[in-house]
């Protein structure tokens, strides 16, 4: 079948690797429900890795779904298969764009569209360069399989591919849109969030949202809780999420063992993983974003400010592009348990503070992050992609 013609909706098959839900795959789930399909028609298929919803999710969304069994992109055998069931797919739903979730789906994405001469797009959540002397070879061929069109989820990652790809020109930005109809400031549903978790409505409440994982620096809020205990000030602490991806299944035990041996047991609850995000959020004074690397975006402080929540984010990465330091968030420097805490307890000591930050945090969040906006975006280069194809070829 042949690709659509320029006035029909754009026939896209989104390829996605993880089952799992992260921020990426939150993202484009995100994405989808917001597409306006009289402009993109949009189908998915899931490369089979994890044992999450997101197909299932997909699929309530009107999205028609193509699930693969799982295999790992070393066996040769597995990733053949793949691609031929891609390219199967391109053909038979005439299809004008594959659009990679991510770097690992390209691995298969990007040959399945050369090989049906079809346009390739790839939505680059955070890129790590790599030195080739030391091998790397996932990363390596990400490289090297170039797609027609790069998306960068914030200017941080834009400017990291422009320094390993120069040659690209300037990167369209497609940020991580929120759904506001989700993520909004609802007091009812975070007072009733904090009575289920035991919280009175005049306890402080401290939260940290997102895969328990090192580098997303949720030992470094329970640091800082210490040394705030230390000093006389005890809020209470919420730790919302777990291991995803099969990464890093330890690190949730460790927390646990941080908080027994600094005498915060009763003062931090490990939530896990959880869907009511929004009520929760809503039930905390203050949402903490701690990650020790640079964040390529942090959709976590999205959703928060929309929530309309005084957000504390270390100062590295997407975070600079979303808050302005006392204006509509406040900024620590990263891996710094002691700043932290010292943040900590300046911002809880003034309510009207945090109500001013959480208020120009809903506004701005409302105006720069909705998912609707990110939408059209992304509408707008898929169909500037294909008038450039089937101009030039």
């Amino acid at each position: 079948m042949k690709a659509s013609a320029n006035g029909a909706p754009v026939r896209v098959l989104f390829v996605e690797s993880n089952t799992e839900l992260g921020g990426a795959q939150m993202a484009l789930l995100t994405l989808l429900g917001h597409l306006d399909r009289g402009r993109v028609c949009p189908f998915f298929s899931c490369l089979g890795f994890g044992e999450g919803d997101m197909p299932s999710l997909v699929e309530r969304l009107g999205v028609p779904v193509h699930r693969m069994p799982p295999g790992r992109f070393r066996s040769l055998p597995a990733t053949m298969r793949k691609i031929a069931r891609l390219r199967e797919l391109i053909r038979v739903h005439g299809i004008d764009v594959v659009f990679s979730n991510g770097g690992h789906a390209v691995l298969y994405a990007q040959p399945a569209a050369r090989l049906t001469q079809r346009l390739c797009a790839w939505w680059v959540h955070g890129y790590c360069p790599v030195d080739p002397m030391k091998g790397h070879p996932i990363a390596l061929a990400e490289l090297f399989l170039q797609s027609d069109l790069l998306l960068a989820n914030s200017r941080f990652t834009a400017e990291t591919l422009h320094k390993v790809l120069p040659e690209r020109g300037t990167i369209p930005l497609l940020r991580c849109g929120v759904d506001l109809r989700r993520h909004r400031p609802d007091a009812e549903a975070g007072a009733a969030a904090r009575h289920a978790e035991g919280l009175g409505p005049e306890e402080l409440v401290v939260g940290i949202f997102g895969r328990l994982q090192p580098w997303k620096g949720q030992h470094l809020l329970l640091q800082a809780a210490g040394q705030l205990a230390r000093r006389g000030v005890v809020p209470r602490f919420l730790v919302v999420g777990g291991s995803v991806f099969g990464l890093d299944p330890g690190y949730g035990r460790q927390l646990k063992r941080l908080a027994l041996a600094a005498g915060l047991n009763a003062a931090v609850r490990f939530l896990g993983q959880r869907t009511d995000v929004n009520a929760l959020m809503n039930g905390c004074d203050l949402v903490v974003h701690a990650s020790v690397e640079a964040e390529p975006w942090g959709l976590v402080v999205a959703e928060a400010m929309a929530a309309g929540r005084p957000v504390v984010a270390a100062a590295a990465g997407g975070p600079l592009e979303m808050i302005q330091h006392g204006v509509n968030g406040w900024l620590v420097p990263p891996g710094d348990p002691a700043a932290l805490a010292a943040s900590l307890e300046y911002l809880l000591a003034r309510p009207e503070l945090r109500a001013r930050l959480g208020e120009a945090a809903q506004v701005h969040a409302a105006e720069n992050f909705g998912a609707k906006h990110a939408a059209q975006i992304l509408t707008r280069e898929l169909c500037s992609a294909r008038e450039r194809r089937a101009r030039f070829g």
